[in-house]
C-alpha cells in the first residue's frame, strides 16, 4: 500500500525531537492602511448628514478619526472617532446640519497590523 502526498522531513524531525519550530517573521512589517474614499449623504428627511470614509484594505474594527469643516472654516465643525464596520467603513453623523459646503479631514487611523499612509482623498460635499 503506497502513501500520496509530500513527506516533509523537517518537521517529521522536529516533532520526533519535540523541538518547536522558530518563527520565521518574529516581527512582521505592518501592512499600509489608506482612505480610498470619503463620502456624504442625506438622512430621509435631510435633516442629517453622514460622512463615510473607506478604507483600502479593508480593515474592520479600525479606529478613524475625522474633522468636518463647514464652509472653509478655520475651526472643526465637527471632530469624532468611530470604528470601522464589517466592510471598513467608519461613518460619522452631522446632526441638524446647517446648509453649506463640507470638506472632511481625516487625522488619524489606527488599525492593528497597520500603519496609516496619513494620506485621504481631496472631498466636498454641497448640502
Amino acid at each position: 500500500h503506497q502513501g500520496y502526498g509530500l513527506v516533509r522531513a523537517d518537521l517529521a524531525v522536529q516533532a520526533a525531537s519535540g523541538s518547536t519550530p522558530l518563527d520565521p517573521d518574529p516581527d512582521p512589517e505592518p501592512g499600509t492602511v489608506t482612505v480610498s474614499n470619503v463620502s456624504y449623504s442625506l438622512s430621509r428627511n435631510a435633516k442629517h448628514m453622514y460622512v463615510s470614509v473607506q478604507l483600502d484594505p479593508v480593515v474592520v474594527g479600525a479606529s478613524v478619526s475625522v474633522a468636518v469643516y463647514l464652509n472653509g472654516g478655520i475651526s472643526q465643525y465637527l471632530t469624532g472617532t468611530t470604528i470601522t464596520d464589517t466592510v471598513g467603513v467608519a461613518k460619522f453623523t452631522v446632526v441638524n446640519a446647517p446648509s453649506g459646503t463640507y470638506t472632511t479631514v481625516v487625522t488619524d487611523i489606527t488599525a492593528a497590523g497597520y500603519t496609516w499612509d496619513a494620506g485621504y482623498p481631496e472631498n466636498s460635499y454641497e448640502k
